[in-house]
């Protein structure tokens, strides 16, 4: 699982999640104030953040992706990212 995005060129092979013990795939990433637009990577498919209901359109694509807006005095944030691979299956099973 690969996180895509603004950020990183939308470059699958720069953010690899990797799973803890629980089953969770996690990435932590510090990301500068401004405006994101993110997918994740899973086998070979995007897909939204099931976490963060804030989506938009990605004009260049014609795609929906996942939102963020990091608004923060610091020069840079450190945001957790993850993925329950089970709450993305059903997800998929339901939306069919």
């Amino acid at each position: 699982i690969s996180l895509v995005g603004n950020f990183n060129q939308w470059n699958p092979e720069h953010d690899y999640l990797h799973k803890d013990r629980n089953g969770i795939f996690k990435l932590r990433k510090k990301l500068r104030p401004g405006e994101y637009l993110y997918n994740y990577i899973v086998d070979g498919e995007k897909i939204l953040d099931t976490y963060n209901s804030e989506t938009r359109h990605r004009v260049e694509t014609d795609e929906l992706s996942s939102y963020l807006k990091v608004i923060d005095d610091k020069i840079s944030s450190l945001w957790n990212f993850s993925v329950n691979l089970s709450i993305c299956s059903q997800v998929g099973e339901n939306s069919v």
